[in-house]
């Protein structure tokens, strides 16, 4: 029996006996994160981050509100920012001042969602993927950025025209070409199947075996990973709205541990920030709040709903500059702000800000990093950070 078989039949059994569900498994090692990702550098300033005791530019009608333990900005055009926060306050954290020491899209996003710039490394979503190794996708990349390092095995990316869909079902991936009869589908998974049990029984060295296993097993997942495609349908996803339904069915299914999603438009706003960023913070914030409600209301593996253990962490890989360019525009700042909602997360947490210069503030004497916000993810998936990230602790402020 596969292990993913058997939590599902334990659980079954759990419930049948009247075991509490929850019971059945640790919370961290069973928390499942949702990621999504703001493209291009977002002005913090338009919602997480009240700036009014900086030198920043604000919005005229921009004002500092407070619920419960949280400050935000709140806006006449922004009611989704309101709304957000007002139900989910308890629940969420932001933090301030995040350090990316650059000021390049590319190399902003891979510190962030790495803490280096070294190229070889995974991203924290491809880490908690790899450790939650028994799920059949266990990390989901609807759109936005993916660093898989070494557990490329771990990491599905749909492609930007839903490919990976097109590759499972036969349909073909370049137009003009013709999609296989089941018939022709069927002997070339036995060809396959054929070749793998082959090899495996050629392979001498120990990294041939390795090779050869990984061959083998994908080989066996290929019809597991069909019927995925049927239940999800892995096809194009442009809008967020559309990719966070995709990454709760996921969930929900016990497909993945992880997915990520990307906001449609580019924050990129060096002319007309307040026109540019005022729309999109509203956007972002209207899907976060459906996702919200989703989350609640979609019951998980277990059966308890997924919002019982899925995290939810929002984030941008850069800042924008505090005063406004000669074209109502704000450049490349390299600190940025990101929230953390749902389950694992001490609701009403702040940590960290921005001085009268508009630069991050020390958490604990350090400056607030890429690779503390890495630790605390993997704190809340109960993983050890230091065999991962080197020196970072986690920021157990912010964890419930």
């Amino acid at each position: 029996m596969r292990r993913r078989d058997f939590l599902a039949a334990s659980a079954a059994v759990g419930a049948a006996f009247g075991v509490p569900l929850r019971a059945l498994a640790d919370e961290g090692r069973n928390r499942k994160f949702i990621f999504v990702f703001a493209r291009g550098g977002w002005d913090p300033t338009c919602a997480l981050a009240p700036a009014f005791h900086t030198v920043a530019d604000t919005e005229p009608e921009a004002e500092r509100a407070t619920i419960g333990d949280l400050t935000y900005v709140d806006h006449p055009a922004r009611p989704s920012v309101r709304a957000f926060f007002e139900s989910a306050h308890s629940r969420a954290a932001i933090l301030r001042g995040i350090l990316v020491p650059s000021i390049a899209h590319e190399q902003c996003t891979r510190l962030l969602m790495t803490g280096s710039n070294d190229d070889g490394l995974a991203d924290w979503g491809a880490i908690l993927a790899h450790a939650g190794n028994d799920y059949l996708l266990p990390e989901l990349v609807a759109s936005g950025p993916s660093f898989a390092g070494p557990y490329g095995r771990a990491v599905a990316r749909m492609g930007t025209n839903g490919q990976l869909g097109q590759l499972l079902s036969g349909r073909p991936v370049t137009a003009g070409l013709r999609g296989m009869s089941d018939d022709a589908a069927s002997a070339v998974d036995r060809v396959l199947a054929r070749r793998a049990a082959a090899r495996t029984t050629r392979a001498q060295a120990a990294s041939e075996v390795v090779l050869a296993e990984a061959f083998e097993s994908s080989v066996e997942r290929l019809d597991d990973l069909r019927k995925v495609d049927d239940s999800l349908s892995l096809g194009a996803r442009f809008t967020l709205e559309d990719q966070l339904e995709l990454a709760v069915q996921a969930l929900a299914t016990r497909t993945s541990r992880c997915a990520m999603a990307a906001t449609a438009g580019s924050w990129d706003t060096h002319t007309n920030n307040a026109l540019g960023q005022s729309p999109l913070w509203e956007s972002l914030f209207a899907d976060l709040i459906r996702l919200d409600a989703l989350l609640q209301t979609t019951p998980g593996p277990t059966g308890a709903p997924l919002s019982d253990d899925t995290m939810v962490v929002v984030l941008s890989e850069m800042g924008r500059t505090p005063r406004l360019n000669a074209d109502a525009g704000k450049d490349h700042w390299p600190y940025t702000s990101a929230l953390l909602f749902g389950a694992g997360v001490r609701g009403g947490s702040v940590v960290g800000g921005y001085d009268e210069a508009y630069d991050g503030l020390e958490v604990e004497g350090v400056t607030l990093s890429a690779n503390r916000l890495g630790a605390t993810l993997l704190a809340a998936a109960d993983l050890d950070p230091a065999e991962w990230v080197g020196g970072a602790t986690p920021l157990t402020q912010v964890l419930a």
